[in-house]
């Protein structure tokens, strides 16, 4: 290692064992380099590559040695195509310490900082060959990587969804200070999120690591910047909301489905942080604690998106102050095994477009400690639907179903912009009322397991006259068919109320013969 004059050193065809010394690469002047048909074993020494002459290189024939290192692709003659182990996935000194991924990289020392972070990951994850990060390409024309246009240029975004990441997210990722943007999101990560990840990261808005296999408590420091969160997917990941929002005071959009998500210790949930909320997914969330739950919604007077479905809600009624989110667009509360009457206030919600009270699937997804005695009778919503739900003229996706409803008002053919009306499985009588024949934008009408017959065959519930549905996709059937089933059924209560108030005056003119023959008798 010490010839550094030596411009070819040829020693292809013998028996020499043992590893490359990592010296060779002090041989600045070195062309040439045979090694190859020996017995030669261990790694190909990084340092090869330092040799800025080498023209040839020759390395085959050694079963023993590993991968050629990435620095000693560029050589213009080699046989390393011939060797069965291939190039080894490029260092972060490969990919950094390069004028074509970091221009003038010895004058933008923290921008080489920050490639040398994203390298090191990528050498984490193992996704050489997921993701096009190149000696050959610039940084900001890396898969997912944005560099600031600024005299101090800094990496601003990491956005590597769906490309199969496996491992931890690494704890240097909080090395990128100037990142704004970081999506890790649909891949194969598992473990804890670093604890000082969000802490370091204080010009991070946007963060999105749902649908991977993480677990532990979601760091709540820091995050001051932060305007959109998404941990959705993580079913052993949880969020701590007292703690969580604490200094996050320009949140405004928290996907938190599928997580372990509770309020905390909180004294005074009302005065929980999230004025600046307007989209909240805590769906699938294992909440059970409805009391402090509502009190702390009760304030987020900017909520345009809110899906608390499928939690276990069973203790409460629907409260009414939900009528005062006057800015919801979206209300998703199925299959919370909430109780009582809908309120008639969430007719104030006029700039609802999509509301889901459902009782769906409730047969496979309640827990087996409400099968037990008697609580499922107690939940389910009941009572008739509020006529003031016609006020929803905004209303598109309208879901009921599968409750304990009993009366379809005449209301809803206000709700002119209506597309979907889905009111399945609720034990009905009385009407399906023409004025649904106004809603010119139905598409979907589900009422099915409601055509319920009596013995006679007339219907407890059944059309009003000159209801037709032309063009709706529904599921009337034969009740279509039979329009008349309706004045078949005012027929029979016609005739039952005549029969009962003949029945009934006979037996008062029994009755008053009776009274006077006791008159009679009594005088």
């Amino acid at each position: 290692g010490n010839m550094v004059a030596l411009q070819d050193m040829v020693l292809a065809g013998n028996q020499l064992t043992g590893a490359i010394p990592a010296e060779l690469g002090n041989l600045s002047s070195l062309t040439r380099l045979l090694l190859n048909d020996n017995r030669l074993e261990g790694d190909i020494p990084q340092s090869l590559g330092k040799m800025n002459h080498l023209e040839t290189v020759r390395l085959a024939g050694n079963d023993g040695l590993g991968c050629v290192p990435h620095n000693l692709r560029d050589v213009p003659n080699s046989d390393f195509d011939s060797m069965e182990q291939g190039y080894c996935p490029p260092t972060p000194e490969d990919l950094c310490h390069n004028d074509v991924v970091v221009a003038n990289h010895a004058d933008t020392p923290s921008l080489v900082a920050d490639c040398k972070v994203l390298a090191m990951a990528l050498a984490e994850w193992e996704a050489w060959d997921s993701l096009n990060w190149s000696v050959d390409r610039p940084l900001d024309r890396w898969e997912g990587v944005s560099v600031s246009n600024t005299s101090d240029p800094r990496v601003t975004r990491l956005a590597v969804s769906n490309k199969n990441l496996m491992g931890t997210i690494p704890a240097n990722l909080g090395s990128l200070t100037h990142l704004k943007h970081m999506d890790l999101s649909d891949n194969l990560l598992w473990g804890r999120v670093p604890n000082r990840l969000l802490v370091k990261l204080d010009q991070l808005r946007h963060l999105d690591i749902s649908n991977n296999s993480l677990r532990g408590l979601i760091p709540h420091g820091g995050g001051s910047a932060l305007r959109r969160i998404d941990i959705s997917g993580n079913d052993q990941l949880e969020v701590i909301i007292a703690s969580f929002l604490s200094g996050k005071s320009k949140l405004q959009y928290a996907d938190f489905s599928d997580t372990k998500f509770s309020l905390g210790r909180s004294s005074d949930h009302s005065k929980l942080p999230g004025d600046s909320l307007h989209y909240l997914d805590a769906s699938s969330s294992n909440n059970g604690d409805s009391d402090r739950l509502y009190t702390w919604l009760g304030g987020l007077a900017s909520l345009r998106y809110l899906d608390l479905s499928d939690n276990f809600l069973y203790k409460e009624e629907l409260p009414s102050w939900l009528g005062n989110l006057t800015s919801l667009h979206h209300l998703d509360l199925s299959n919370t095994y909430t109780k009582g009457a809908i309120p008639s206030e969430l007719g104030n919600l006029a700039n609802l477009r999509y509301l889901d009270l459902s009782g769906r699937d409730s047969a496979n997804l309640v827990p087996s400690v409400l099968r037990v005695g008697t609580i499922l009778s107690e939940v389910g919503l009941t009572g008739s639907i509020p006529p003031e739900l016609g006020n929803l003229s905004n209303l598109r996706y309208l879901d009921l179903g599968s409750q304990g409803l009993s009366v379809i008002p005449r209301e809803l053919g206000n709700l002119a912009a209506l597309e979907y009306l889905l009111l399945s499985g609720n034990p009905f009588s009385g009407y399906i009322p023409v004025e649904l024949d106004r809603l010119d934008n139905l598409r979907v009408v589900r009422l099915y397991t409601n055509q319920v017959q009596q013995g006679d065959g007339t219907y407890v519930l059944c059309l009003d006259e000159g209801l037709q549905f032309e063009g709706v996709d529904h599921d009337l059937g034969d009740m279509m068919l039979n329009a008349g089933s309706c004045r078949l059924h005012e027929d029979f209560q016609g005739v039952m109320e005549r029969e009962r108030a003949q029945e009934g005056k006979v037996r008062n003119q029994q009755l008053a013969q009776e009274l006077r023959g006791w008159l009679s008798r009594l005088e």
